[in-house]
């Protein structure tokens, strides 16, 4: 009984709990990338402009897209022809069938194919000012994970957190969770989860997390200037929304958001990084 139990521990996943660096800040930065690989046709903003929420930022282009609905629908009104003469007509059924099975298949693909030349005019997700932009021009080609701009809103009270790549996996959006303030002084915070980038960080920007400021998130020490403050380990960032406004935070002040993520085994997770490590090391 005794064994059966310490395995079930060891192996079963039990753990849910994510304690993730971050820091409360005054202010908000969204990130804004492109749903699909794209060219840009329209640029309607520039570097440091306040936009409103809403306000169209970019309008991108895939070759062969507008091709590809018209084809849609071509075939959309063929269908719905064959099925309008079919239905006057006895004995085919089998046809009739098979027909609107085809319609639905259609009428589907179309959905998708107007969603996605949707998501190719960017708006503005928030109120802010437009921040990082400069690299881009009419006909470039950018892809899903390349950032084109961010923006910022001053004032607004936001957390960030940075979350290692060994535990992205079990990371819920739009789950509540908890952030307690470092010095102990400040009341914490409930937050709910919103968004996570879909790539790495390159340099971590709040120096109070960093480990050569005594923060938790370790960085490398052997590199200068811009990466100086490199984590030795890929980080993601997850930006969280405090879900009161009342007596929040005025200024930037590190600690640890609390969130339930999807369970798993220490153990488990432990050998999964042992072997990481060794394969590392052998393909050094």
């Amino acid at each position: 009984m005794f064994s059966f139990l310490t395995l079930f521990l060891v192996f079963f996943p039990w753990k849910s709990s994510l304690k993730i660096p971050a820091v409360f800040t005054s202010e908000e930065y969204v990130k804004i990338y492109s749903s699909y690989p794209a060219i840009i046709k329209e640029i309607n903003v520039i570097n440091d402009q306040v936009v409103e929420k809403g306000d169209v930022l970019i309008n991108l282009e895939i070759p062969q897209l507008s091709e590809e609905i018209q084809s849609t629908r071509i075939k959309i009104s063929l269908a719905k022809t064959q099925i309008n003469r079919l239905s006057k007509k006895a004995g085919n059924l089998d046809q009739y069938i098979v027909l609107q099975q085809t319609l639905i298949a259609l009428l589907s693909e179309l959905k998708g194919l107007n969603k996605i030349k949707t998501s190719l005019t960017i708006k503005a997700p928030i109120k802010g000012k437009i921040k990082n932009f400069y690299d881009l021009s009419i006909g470039h080609w950018i892809s899903s994970t390349d950032e084109l701009m961010g923006i910022v809103n001053y004032g607004s009270g936001h957390v960030v957190g940075f979350i290692s790549e060994n535990s992205i996996d079990r990371f819920k959006l739009n789950k509540d969770a908890t952030f307690i303030p470092f010095d102990g002084q400040h009341n914490i915070v409930q937050l709910t989860a919103i968004s996570i980038d879909k790539s790495a960080i390159q340099n971590l920007s709040y120096l109070t997390l960093s480990s050569n400021y005594g923060g938790p998130i370790a960085v490398r020490s052997y590199v200068s200037g811009n990466f100086k403050n490199r984590p030795e380990e890929a980080f993601y960032r997850a930006n969280f929304k405090p879900l009161n406004k009342e007596n929040l935070i005025k200024w930037e002040i590190p600690g640890y958001v609390h969130i339930d993520g999807h369970r798993y085994s220490p153990f488990l997770q432990f050998i999964k990084n042992l072997l990481a490590l060794l394969i590392r090391e052998i393909d050094f």
